[in-house]
């Protein structure tokens, strides 16, 4: 198929693919990878400037590339060095096909670019409707989807967090549409969030309202927070291996004040312990790429006294020590890459909330970037491991959604997005 036909079919392959990808989210998280790539392949006629940009490429690729590279340089410490050459390919098979993706949004019409907005909506519409009425009424649809493969509980999660993600922007794209744009961006919300409430996704609940928050704040008082929030981010990120070591170790009975955690929440707080420990040992170079699941003793079963929240009683959980990750992007950052790995993820926020505090055509558009950023580093923070490929799918169809706002609310009010705007 000659380049030609390809962009001839984008539009409607872009609307197919964002129209399936919360329902992907769903039944089939892994497959937001695949989803991805065949939305990459639709952009291929863009691939020319993708490789014009190469030379001067925004700072935020250049970060993530930066620390893809970081990741090959450790390989030469790594206790994993396969493993951490094959992540970095892993990671950097998502950042470019998505950075190809946004691009893409700049030749769409804008009225494919709504019918993408729309087509999305309506996945999540879709997607929140099945989760909130198995979840709530005991139904088994997502079941019957998935050709009935048992659906557990706690498959419902990824979609909740896709959800918590997502929303901001789909919403500020459909504002944009008037009356019926505006009721129909309350009711997406409304649905979305109760389907994030009944989900049993921690995770999803905190970003919703992290992400709601944050929106209603910039709202209020204007951009002047973003770059306020971003410094905030990156300080986090930077003090997060003190504060897993200030953390308990929950190997003894633990304090009673612990219990207002779910078990959960619980055990993640002795995950961190034991990773900042490890950080510890290494803070410089880290552990190498992916090191988490190959630790020294990831097969020392270690026991933890949690408390259940609601009797009070004392349960022990044999696990590893970190199953699989931290469940945490930054001590994941610091244990694998190190202080310069720790340092780039510090950039990408202040780089990522300010670039959104200054290429944002309106105060709407703003609250919407700043909700995003916020509920994506979120996930990231407490629920994924940072180079699941799945959640950095979702993250890059997020990016290209947020260049898709941006583009409609300037064209409301005639304006030229600026370069530097989200992928630009």
């Amino acid at each position: 198929m000659t380049a030609g036909r390809i962009w001839h079919h984008l539009p409607a392959g872009l609307v197919v693919v964002a129209g399936l990808l919360p329902l992907t989210a769903l039944l089939a998280y892994r497959g937001t990878v695949p989803a991805l790539l065949l939305a990459a392949l639709l952009g291929l006629p863009v691939l020319p400037a993708l490789v014009a940009r190469l030379r001067r490429p925004p700072a935020l690729v250049t970060i993530l590339v930066g620390l893809a590279a970081w990741g090959v340089v450790t390989t030469a410490w790594s206790i994993g060095p396969d493993d951490s050459l094959k992540v970095a390919g892993q990671f950097l098979g998502v950042v470019l096909p998505g950075w190809l993706v946004v691009l893409a949004m700049d030749r769409l019409t804008p009225r494919a670019r709504m019918a993408l907005a729309l087509a999305t909506a309506t996945g999540m519409a879709a997607a929140g409707g099945v989760a909130f009425v198995d979840l709530a009424a005991g139904t088994d649809i997502a079941d019957f989807l998935r050709g009935g493969r048992s659906f557990i509980g706690h498959e419902y999660n990824h979609s909740a967090c896709t959800f918590a993600i997502l929303l901001p922007a789909v919403m500020a794209i459909l504002w944009s549409g008037g009356r019926a744009g505006k009721g129909a961006a309350l009711g997406l919300a409304i649905l979305v969030t109760a389907a994030v409430a009944v989900s049993p996704s921690g995770t999803a609940q905190v970003a919703l309202g992290a992400g709601a928050a944050s929106a209603l704040l910039v709202a209020a008082v204007g951009g002047r927070m973003a770059p306020a929030i971003g410094g905030l981010a990156a300080v986090l990120v930077a003090v997060m291996p003190l504060i897993g070591r200030a953390l308990p170790p929950m190997t003894a009975p633990p304090d009673d004040r612990q219990a207002v955690l779910p078990i959960s929440g619980q055990h993640r707080l002795a995950i961190w312990h034991y990773t900042a420990d490890r950080v510890a040992e290494r803070p410089f170079a880290g552990w190498g790429l992916d090191a988490a699941r190959n630790m020294p003793d990831v097969d020392r079963s270690t026991t933890y006294i949690l408390t259940h929240p609601e009797t009070g009683g004392r349960h022990r959980v044999h696990t590893q020590p970190i199953p699989l990750h931290p469940h945490n992007a930054a001590l994941q950052v610091w244990l694998e890459l190190g202080a310069p790995g720790a340092f780039l993820l510090g950039a990408f926020f202040i780089v990522a909330f300010t670039t959104v505090r200054w290429t944002a055509p309106d105060r709407a558009t703003l609250s919407a970037g700043i909700s995003t950023l916020v509920a994506g580093g979120t996930v990231a923070m407490l629920g994924y491991g940072a180079w699941q490929t799945w959640l950095l799918a979702v993250l890059a169809f997020t990016a290209v959604l947020l260049r898709l706002t941006f583009l409609v609310r300037s064209a409301e009010d005639g304006r030229v997005v600026a370069r530097g705007a989200p992928g630009g």
